[in-house]
């Protein structure tokens, strides 16, 4: 016999398990019972109440009418009266409150049935009423109706039948009777769970579609609300009620016309709701609680089209709108910093194009080598500021944080040198020694941005000479690994900079932020140290830009080395990398004996390093007497030394003192002699250092190529062979400068580039420019280069001239009263426009703004070329040679290379640049200054006494630049005090009481310049 097993493929486990399945199938078929919401429940009870009521009348009524005496009848209704007012009690509760009406409803049902004399039809009025209870939902009443029922048929029904049914078949079998009618109940009963399993799930899936759509509307940072035609409030929601402070609560019931009515633009609230009832879509603007809303309403629509309210949405704009605002506001702020940066430029370049104009033109005349020197470096040290300051003003740059790095090829020792070179003076005038060291090991030849280099390099060399009062600074190089190759599979070359310092130190907390900007070490309002804290910044993103990192180590009182890393490409073979000596020079320092004296063990390694290098043999002493004792002893076995290199500034025996003292012992005279001295030490110890028998003095830190030649020179000069050193006190040497007095080998010592002879224009050039000094410097280079030179003060004169005559070409300055340089230039190409007015004159823009665009706008207000301030002659001179058109053949241009109130010397460039003797030059010059001297003083005053910072500094710029270009340093450097530029001084000291004391200091050196300048000038 087959199994149940076989026969259906069940297990055993899973016969067991079916009733249990079954048994939680039917369960969760059934209604969970979950409490309806209290607006549902309210209206369902007042029906449930409203029914018991109408039960109680009507079967008081039903009981008179089916002949039941009055009493019994009324007492029957009242019965059902009194229930219906328990169940309308509200301290009883939901559940309570529905349990006594379900019984009331079915006491009622019985009723019915026992007047009715147990009618058949009237029990169907049991079923009827357990289908009413089930709207409840709720377990409790319906149970409590259901076994009410049970009661009633089942049992009350089955013991006295003739009370129930009342029925001859029902009184035969009370049994029958009661099966049959509970199969109606539990058919009943069945429809009304089905019916209310229904309902509820229906009930369930709206509650959770609401409940999405309110988490929606909620989270929406928005406003949605509803109103009916009387532009009520019928429900609101969203975020944006939060931010207002409000809830949808407060809102709901009260009048559109409360919240928005009044003035625009609240009330177009009003009159777009208005406009929506009678079917349009309308946009406004809110205006709500100080917000700013961007509101849209529709009309809410019955089936057949017509409006019976709104629904709107309005979206908080008032963030977008500030941040409108504010980047608005910061579009105007880089606009204004655009015009402030242009004002500054022109500001800066201006007395720049003095200070350059004058050197190329004091290159250009007759100097000492010691003068030459002078003025090359004054001359490459405002080329290098002239860099920075056209890359600080380069407005693209500032704004988008954009530099573009170059790639040339440069000699990385020069570059490195060039920067200590130019930071000596300071190191030297405060007691420091400044070492440059580079590993033997890392390359000269390099690609890159030499200058980005050299801008680290100086604020981290400057940082250190400025923040150490006493020791040594130095910069030492090396290479590091990258492991970084290019296209062409060249691995990049990575150096480490470090530059050290015997200065104060920094805490960890200062190190912290050092790399921010505007970051101070000591930002108290006592700190002994100014700057604006930019330059570790800008270091820190130029470094990075060379694909390095920066960083320092350093501890309080000990110092700080400040390191970064940067990658080069190598260059090309065919690039030189230092320039030294031929070959045969090189083999003639080959196992030469050279004694190193200086106090700073540094210097002496690093110089030491570099003769070793050479294949020379270097020994070192710390002082002179450790120094004589070295030469006596190599003396006396037969190895004396060739040359020995003597720190001028050494404790106990200084280098003059050594010096005599070896020249003046006969076993010691052979030794040749080199200097090496702090910048300002050299004139000082000229003639003592010829009578001492120094042959040459290096400045430090000692350049190498500078060493290298002067080594070369003085060990292979026949004139010092003679014994005993008899012929080195007879050669005829130059005058000893800071730097070797041999011929020194780099930039310092390169003839300016030639630039081909330029024609000289019949015609002439018309100079139009508004500053005095930029008018005679310019002019004379004009007059050097061969040109005849007219001069105007402004465009309208500019313009004036060449309706006059015709001119080669038109210099125009773009910044001068009256007309500027665009409208100047605007009139002159509409003018030439014009039929029969001749050819078109070509016009250079001389302007000193240096910000991207400027070409451009030059070359759109129709001038042909754009020549930056500073003018350089060689730039000039090739700029009209390629617009100015020749006429006749002239000669080559020329291209320039401590109690006194003027420099005489910038006097003897200035008569120079004159005919002649140049002395009316001069005189012109100085009495252009001398009248605007005390016009500029009272403008001062007046500033200063109204309390205006702006106007102070304004004045005493102006005044500086001519000062300067005058010569008159000290008057100069009293400007730029008021004009708060010094190291240490604010903005502002113009307004202050200080700046009423520089004032009065002004007084007395523009009256010792006017003597000095009087004196001058004075006939022979």
């Amino acid at each position: 016999m087959a199994t149940m097993e076989g026969v259906l493929g069940w297990s055993r486990p899973a016969v067991k398990e079916c009733p249990r399945r079954l048994a939680g199938r039917l369960w969760g078929a059934l209604p969970e019972g979950r409490p309806l919401p209290e607006a549902a429940w309210q209206g369902r009870h007042r029906a449930v109440l409203v029914l018991l009521w109408l039960h109680a009348l009507g079967l008081a009524a039903f009981g008179v009418g089916m002949g039941q005496d009055l009493a019994h009848s009324v007492a029957e209704g009242g019965v059902l009266a009194a229930v219906a007012v328990l169940a309308a009690q509200p301290r009883l509760g939901r559940r309570w409150r529905s349990a006594v009406a379900s019984l009331g409803l079915i006491t009622a049902s019985a009723i019915l049935v026992h007047l009715s004399g147990g009618y058949v039809e009237a029990h169907f009025h049991f079923f009827v009423m357990i289908a009413v209870i089930g709207l409840y939902q709720d377990w409790v009443p319906f149970l409590l109706a259901l076994g009410y029922v049970v009661l009633h048929h089942g049992v009350f029904g089955v013991l006295a039948p003739g009370a129930v049914y009342n029925h001859p078949d029902a009184l035969a079998h009370p049994w029958k009777w009661a099966a049959i009618h509970g199969a109606f109940v539990l058919a009943a009963s069945a429809a009304t769970v089905a019916a209310w399993r229904l309902s509820e799930a229906a009930r369930a899936r709206t509650e959770a579609s609401e409940a999405r759509l309110r988490l929606l509307t909620e989270r929406l940072p928005a406003v949605l609300w509803s109103t009916d035609a009387a532009l009520r409030f019928v429900a609101a929601q969203g975020a944006g009620l939060t931010t207002l402070g409000l809830r949808g609560e407060e809102l709901v019931g009260t009048s559109l016309r409360e919240r928005f009515g009044g003035d625009e633009p609240a009330g177009s609230t009003v009159a777009a709701h208005r406009r929506a009832l009678q079917g349009e879509s309308v946009a406004f603007e809110l205006v709500w609680a100080g917000r700013t809303f961007e509101a849209r309403v529709e009309p809410l629509r019955r089936p057949d089209g017509a409006a019976v309210g709104t629904v709107a949405v309005a979206v908080d704009v008032t963030e977008r709108l500030d941040a409108e605002s504010e980047r608005q506001r910061l579009v105007d702020t880089s606009q204004a910093k655009s015009a402030f940066l242009a004002n500054m430029s022109h500001e800066l370049r201006t007395p720049m194009n003095g200070v350059l104009g004058m050197t190329e033109l004091l290159l250009d005349t007759p100097l000492s080598p010691e003068q030459q020197e002078y003025a090359q470096t004054a001359h490459r040290s405002g080329e290098s500021l002239l860099r920075v300051i056209n890359d600080i003003l380069d407005f693209s740059k500032v704004e988008d944080g954009q530099v573009q790095l170059e790639c040339i090829d440069f000699d990385l020792r020069e570059t490195v040198e060039d920067v200590a070179a130019l930071l000596a003076a300071r190191a030297h005038e405060q007691g420091l020694e400044l070492t440059v060291a580079l590993d033997p090991d890392v390359p000269t030849a390099l690609q890159g941005d030499p200058f980005r280099l050299r801008q680290v390099l100086t604020n981290l060399l400057g940082n250190a000479v400025k923040f150490t009062a006493r020791g040594e600074v130095g910069v030492h190089v090396q290479t590091v690994q990258t492991g970084v190759a290019d296209t062409a599979g060249v691995t990049a070359m990575g150096l480490r900079f470090a530059v050290r310092d015997t200065g104060i130190g920094l805490t960890p907390a200062a190190q912290a932020g050092l790399f921010q900007p505007f970051a101070q070490a000591d930002a108290s309002t006592t700190r002994r140290y100014g700057g604006t804290g930019l330059g570790l910044a800008i270091s820190q993103r130029l470094v990075a830009l060379m694909g390095g990192t920066i960083g320092i180590e350093s501890a309080p009182g000990e110092g700080s080395t400040f390191w970064f890393t940067a990658t080069f490409a190598p260059a090309p073979p065919a690039t030189p990398a230092l320039p030294l000596p031929a070959a045969p020079r090189v083999q003639a320092l080959q196992g030469g004996r050279v004694l190193v004296v200086d106090d700073n063990a540094t210097n002496r390694r690093h110089v030491d390093r570099q003769l070793r290098t050479w294949g020379l043999h270097a020994d070192g002493a710390a002082d002179g007497p450790a120094a004589l004792g070295l030469l006596r002893e190599a003396a006396a076995r037969g190895a004396p030394y060739d040359l020995a290199l003597l720190d001028l500034q050494m404790p106990g025996m200084d280098g003059l003192m050594l010096a005599r003292a070896i020249t003046s012992d006969p076993t010691l005279a052979a030794t040749r002699l080199v200097l090496l001295t702090s910048l300002g030490g050299g004139g000082h110890a000229s003639a003592a250092a010829r009578q001492a028998g120094i042959l040459a003095t290096l400045t430090k830190p000692v350049r190498q190529a500078q060493l290298y030649d002067t080594l070369v020179t003085v060990l292979t000069s026949p004139v010092l062979s003679g014994p005993g050193g008899a012929g080195l006190r007879a050669a005829p040497l130059a005058p000893l400068a800071p730097s070797a007095t041999v011929a020194p080998v780099g930039p310092l010592g390169a003839a300016a580039p030639a630039v081909p002879p330029l024609p000289s224009l019949g015609s002439g050039v018309l100079l139009a420019e508004d500053n005095a000094v930029n008018q005679r410097v310019t002019q004379r280079m004009l007059e050097k280069l061969g040109y005849q030179v007219e001069l105007v003060a402004d465009g309208r004169a500019a313009v004036t001239a060449l309706g006059r005559t015709s001119y080669a070409a038109v210099l125009m300055d773009c910044q001068m009263p009256e007309l500027d340089g665009f409208r100047a230039t605007a009139v002159i190409r509409r003018q030439e426009g014009t039929p029969g007015t001749g050819r078109r004159t070509p016009i250079i823009a001389m302007t000193a703004h240096a910000l991207q665009g400027d070409r451009e706008r030059c070359l759109a207000a129709g001038m042909d070329d754009y020549l930056a301030k500073p003018v350089r002659a060689e730039a000039l001179a090739i700029m009209l040679q390629r617009w100015a058109p020749p006429v006749a053949a002239g000669a080559a241009p020329a291209l320039p290379s401590d109690d006194m109130p003027i420099d005489l010397q910038a006097l003897a460039a200035l008569r120079e640049l004159g005919d002649e003797d140049g002395t009316e030059l001069v005189r012109e010059v100085a009495t252009l200054f001398l009248e605007d001297a005390p016009l500029r003083l009272a403008a001062l005053r007046s500033a200063m006494g109204r309390g205006d910072a702006v106007a102070v500094a304004r004045e005493a710029h102006t005044l500086k630049g001519s000062a300067a270009s005058l010569g008159a340093l000290p008057l100069a450097g009293l400007c730029a005090v008021l004009e708060g530029r010094e190291p240490g001084l604010t903005s502002d000291l113009g307004a202050t009481s200080g700046g009423l004391d520089v004032l009065g200091q002004l007084d007395a050196e523009l009256e010792r310049v006017r003597v000095a300048l009087d004196a001058y000038l004075a006939p022979a």
